[in-house]
This record gives structure tokens, C-alpha cells and sequence, in this order.
């Protein structure tokens, strides 16, 4: 399904893949026609406004009723193969100062298919630090009307980079860049302690699939005085 030969390091701060085909064509067109009516589905929001998510754990009730290409989909990521064809292209974590402590080979992998709508949007940040590698994956942009982009930014270099905070301060970022939900284009960001990225507003419907490998047992990266805040809503209120 995936095709790993259209998947390359993307230049940046911090270490980011891109690729513009992520999925074989003609499967990829089976994944768009086969898109999950959400009401059939538990979903969850994961503390945010105006998104829905099918989440897939291996074997959970999502995974055994959702279309067999998503669950064939959810399996090639988890696969050792891809898991492996990611670590390298990471450089198996070794990366100077960004402090890795996770265990990505024993890391679960949480898949969301998901729907953001009018209204949506959330601030700069960086994910829990349970979570090792975060990918999104789009479905084209046929109903959404005004935005719905990722971006990314750079931090200003400030000190240990295990005291950076999980929301920055907006003038510390630079360099700051936006993709938008092409149809087949996917992302995949190392979540090192740096990886300041954010979901812009959107108008319509914007139809994509957010995925992290996340740590087990404890944190995944090395952190001081950092806490985890999951209120999206006050912190991008703050940044207005």
C-alpha cells in the first residue's frame, strides 16, 4: 500500500519526511471512496473543537469494524518493516541534544481517522512527550472552503532544549511554513522537544488521518519543569 520510495527527508530545524504520494494510486482512490461514515463509529475529539475521530488501536472495536483498506492501512504502518524504514530515515533517533529515551520498537501505534469543520483550529505546540514519531495524512481538499493547513515553525535556539515548553512564546518562532490537505500528501515529524507545529483554522470539512507511535511506559524524550497541558482551547485563546 505505502510507498516508501516517495517518502524523503524534508529540509528543516527538525527532522520531518514528506512525501507527495504516500499511497499507491488505486489504493489510495479505494481509501477516498471507502471514507467512514462517522456515525457508525465511536469517535472522540481528544480535548478539541470541532474534530471527530475514529481512533484505531490494534484490535480495539474501530479497528474490527472499520473497511478492510483502512485496517490493511493501520497494519502497514505498524508494520516492523515500515517501523524500520522510519528509524532509518531518522537516523535511529541518534540525533545530537534532542535527548531520546523511548523504546520506538515496543511503541503503540494510535491511528485517528479524523474530520475537522468549521471552527477548528489549534495553537502552537508540541504533542505529549509520550509520543516519539506524529504523521497526518490528507484526503484532498474538495470541501474545505478556506484554510485547513499544517504549519510548522522554528524555535529560537534558547539554552537545553529538554526546558522548552510545550506551547512556545509566538516570538520565538521563525521560519514558519504551511502545507496544505493535497489529496496523497503526507507528514511525518520526529516529535523531538522542538517540533512546534499547529492546525490552522478551517472552514468546511477537512478529511485526514493523524497517527503517533507513542511510548509505552513513560515519557519518550528527556524534559525539565515541562508539563503537559491538553487544554487546546485557553492556550490558542492566549495567543489571539
Amino acid at each position: 500500500m505505502i510507498d516508501t520510495s516517495n517518502i524523503n527527508l524534508y529540509e528543516y530545524s527538525y527532522p520531518i519526511l514528506k512525501s507527495e504520494n504516500l499511497i499507491k494510486s488505486e489504493i489510495y482512490k479505494e481509501l477516498k471512496k471507502n471514507w467512514p461514515e462517522f456515525n457508525k463509529f465511536r469517535t472522540i475529539n481528544g480535548g478539541q473543537l470541532y474534530r471527530d475521530n475514529i481512533e484505531i488501536i490494534r484490535n480495539n472495536e474501530n479497528y474490527r469494524n472499520i473497511n478492510e483498506h483502512y485496517r490493511n492501512l493501520y497494519d502497514e504502518f505498524d508494520s516492523k518493516y515500515f517501523r524500520n524504514f522510519l528509524k532509518e530515515k531518522f537516523d535511529n533517533f541518534d540525533i545530537s541534544n534532542n535527548d531520546f529515551i523511548g523504546d520506538f520498537d515496543n511503541s503503540q501505534l494510535i491511528m485517528h481517522i479524523a474530520e475537522s469543520r468549521n471552527g477548528y483550529e489549534n495553537p502552537w505546540h508540541v504533542d505529549t512527550r509520550k509520543r516519539i514519531i506524529q504523521f497526518l495524512f490528507y484526503f484532498g481538499d474538495e470541501d474545505i472552503i478556506e484554510g485547513g493547513e499544517l504549519g510548522i515553525a522554528c524555535h529560537i535556539k534558547k539554552g537545553d532544549m529538554s526546558e522548552y515548553k510545550q506551547y512556545p512564546k509566538k516570538d520565538d518562532l521563525y521560519n514558519i511554513q504551511y502545507f496544505k490537505p493535497n489529496d496523497n500528501l503526507a507528514l511525518f515529524i520526529l516529535s523531538q522537544n522542538n517540533s512546534y507545529h499547529k492546525g490552522c483554522s478551517t472552514k468546511g470539512i477537512r478529511r485526514f488521518i493523524y497517527a503517533g507511535f507513542t511510548n509505552k511506559n513513560g515519557d519518550a524524550w528527556k524534559t525539565k519543569n515541562w508539563n503537559c497541558n491538553r487544554n487546546f482551547q485557553q492556550e490558542l485563546n492566549n495567543n489571539k
